[in-house]
């Protein structure tokens, strides 16, 4: 290495820092919530409309009933004949970004504290966009694309609704974990969500001689047989929203229960689900009421292997990036579990957007610098290995 080269070196990585970090504090204040992305979806057409990239919007916000579908994003090189890798990112935020002030100091970039950052997922926006604007095409025409994705923060729907086929989609990274650039999601939890209805029967709360049937009564029942009853270590089971009753002189006729139940395995899981259904059944019935039950996957289960190809090169990847390889097993779905789900290999990447979703979200410059390394490695190992 020549003299010098090394400070050559740090200089083009800081300046690859800061355009990712101006990229990300444009990002986060465009308004763009699950189900409004398309904002979000303009605002990175504009950024990268100079450059040779094809769009595609596939129809994902007509069927979530949003207004905008998935943005798919493909350099001009890239061939659909040969292998894709596929880096993904979501446009939409839980809350409201666009009044976020955003501070920028020491190395640390949140809001004023009075609303959400938006760096989930808005950074994994800004680093896809990076990726295309300065560095997709050059030296190393890698076979990849990048997808930003709708609706995710509500049940992954525009994931779910990508044809991986179509792009011929091998494997795919995610960019969205609030983990430490590094670590990685190789085992993800899945969840189904349950709704139970319990039907009692309407009476005047004073004066009909006990002929009412409470539904709130049994939905009681139920709640304490569900939330004595021990799950699997690994699992867990909640029961968020309770709702029913008319007034406070009406003996209640419905009450309603809803929850989730997540877990490693999809056999796991329904057994619970079955168990929890009987409990409700048996509680209606000690009542003499009814019970109509309702259970849906919202994600599922993924586990890639430690011997897998993907995991070997991401490993590799991360190596020589100067990160710490560190895999992780997590509760929380992201669009990784819908690929998974397809039959393709994806991991959810940590980028640092810690405390998500909360006034006291943050992100540090360094860790746009550690992902600017990673995805130097990715793009130059795909091309490498296609």
């Amino acid at each position: 290495m020549k003299a010098g080269s090394e400070n050559e070196m740090l200089t083009v990585r800081d300046t690859s820092t800061e355009a990712a970090v101006n990229l990300f504090k444009q990002a986060a204040v465009v308004p763009g919530v699950s189900r409004k992305e398309r904002p979000v979806a303009e605002f990175i057409k504009d950024q990268l409309k100079e450059l040779n990239v094809r769009f595609y919007e596939d129809s994902a916000g007509t069927s979530t009933g949003g207004n905008c579908g998935n943005l798919i994003v493909f350099p001009n090189h890239v061939e659909l004949t040969k292998p894709v890798t596929a880096f993904l990112a979501h446009m939409d935020t839980a809350r409201e970004t666009a009044q976020t002030v955003i501070h920028h100091e020491n190395g640390k970039i949140s809001s004023d504290g009075n609303s959400q950052l938006g760096a989930d997922n808005r950074a994994g926006v800004a680093l896809l966009l990076w990726y295309l604007r300065e560095l997709s095409g050059k030296n190393h025409p890698a076979n990849i694309i990048c997808i930003f994705t709708v609706a995710e923060e509500i049940g992954m729907l525009g994931a779910k609704h990508i044809n991986t086929k179509r792009w011929n989609i091998k494997q795919a990274f995610v960019f969205d974990s609030s983990l430490d650039p590094g670590h990685y999601i190789a085992d993800c939890a899945g969840m189904e969500l349950f709704k139970a209805t319990f039907k009692g029967k309407a009476a005047h709360s004073a004066v009909s001689n006990g002929s009412g049937i409470s539904a709130i009564s049994i939905a009681a029942r139920a709640i304490t047989e569900m939330t004595k009853h021990e799950v699997k270590p690994g699992m867990t089971s909640n029961i968020g929203i309770v709702s029913g009753g008319t007034a406070t002189n009406v003996v209640a006729p419905e009450c309603t229960i809803e929850g989730e139940v997540r877990g490693f395995s999809e056999g796991d899981i329904t057994h619970i689900l079955t168990t929890y259904k009987t409990m409700c059944s048996d509680a209606a019935t000690a009542f003499g009421g009814s019970v109509s039950w309702h259970s849906e996957v919202d994600f599922v289960p993924y586990s890639i292997s430690p011997d897998s190809d993907l995991r070997e090169h991401l490993t590799a990847c991360m190596i020589a990036a100067g990160l710490k390889p560190v895999p992780e097993t997590y509760s929380g779905g992201s669009d990784a579990n819908a690929i998974n789900a397809k039959g393709i290999p994806a991991i959810n990447l940590g980028i640092g957007a810690r405390n998500p979703h909360s006034n006291e979200e943050y992100i540090l410059e360094q860790d746009f610098r550690s992902m600017i390394a990673l995805i130097n490695e990715l793009h130059k190992r795909n091309y490498q290995i296609s």
